[in-house]
């Protein structure tokens, strides 16, 4: 292994070692580094209830999720771009590369998919790294819960919002971008300019309730752009579902005159 990435924090390492039960579940400690001769940093104890299949593998999805989207650990605003994550366990690697067939896992890997798509990700077991005394290390206790579920971002006027990978793969299309990375730097500046909200052509709300199940369809684009972006809205987010680009529309789609 040689990754080389272009700095020291876009080179992660975790390592998941063994887990122990408890009354209410399992624990793994999975140790973690950056850049690639540091010692290592750190350790997460993930907490997981009941007695999940691949709890290593979880424990390290888990890890490397607090540390780019809660500790921001690589910046604020990163990508999968130039990010090099490195895995004890190849389920992790399959998962990213949309290759797995272990359904138990699919609902810890959305950031992985979305956000950090395009990111390297290498299965290396090496342990050098790992401190002779592993408790030595400063350990911090997540839950296996709170890392579950879809990557979000908060964005003026529309909240908090999930951007699924079909979306991100059609803007890609439409909008030309050079790869999934860029496409999601893209859509996040898009979101945030003076998006208006439209009244959704029939045709469109169909094909999102058979795909989605849902008729609560949502339609927003910029009113000098035709990019036309269609959500879902759930409780406490929303779904960028699709994304298309049209000029014949245009004409039918009508201000939405919601306050909203």
């Amino acid at each position: 292994m040689n990754p080389n990435p272009k700095n020291h924090n876009c080179l992660i390492t975790v390592y998941a070692g063994d887990s122990r039960e408890t009354e209410d579940g399992r624990i793994v400690r999975v140790f973690w580094k950056l850049g690639q001769q540091s010692a290592c940093k750190g350790a997460y104890d993930v907490f997981a209830r009941g007695t999940p299949d691949d709890i290593e593998a979880l424990g390290e999805l888990a890890a490397l999720r607090h540390l780019l989207s809660v500790r921001n650990i690589s910046g604020q605003n990163r990508n999968g771009e130039g990010l090099v994550l490195v895995v004890s366990h190849g389920a992790v690697k399959k998962l990213a590369n949309k290759k797995s067939q272990k359904s138990d896992l699919f609902d810890f890997n959305h950031f992985l998919i979305t956000r950090y798509a395009g990111a390297e990700v290498i299965v290396d077991k090496e342990r050098a790294w790992l401190p002779e005394d592993r408790d030595s290390v400063p350990v911090t206790g997540i839950n296996l819960h709170d890392m579950k579920g879809p990557e979000t971002v908060e964005v003026p006027n529309l909240g908090k919002i999930v951007i699924t990978r079909h979306a991100l793969e059609k803007y890609l299309e439409v909008a030309g971008t050079a790869d999934l990375p860029q496409s999601w730097r893209s859509i996040n500046r898009r979101l945030r300019k003076n998006l208006e909200r439209v009244n959704v052509p029939a045709k469109v709300a169909r094909m999102q309730q058979i795909k989605h199940h849902t008729e609560a369809s949502e339609l927003w684009k910029n009113p000098d752009n035709p990019m036309h972006f269609v959500f879902s809205r759930e409780p406490s987010f929303m779904v960028l579902r699709t994304v298309y680009e049209t000029t014949v529309w245009d004409e039918k789609l009508e201000r939405y005159t919601s306050a909203f």
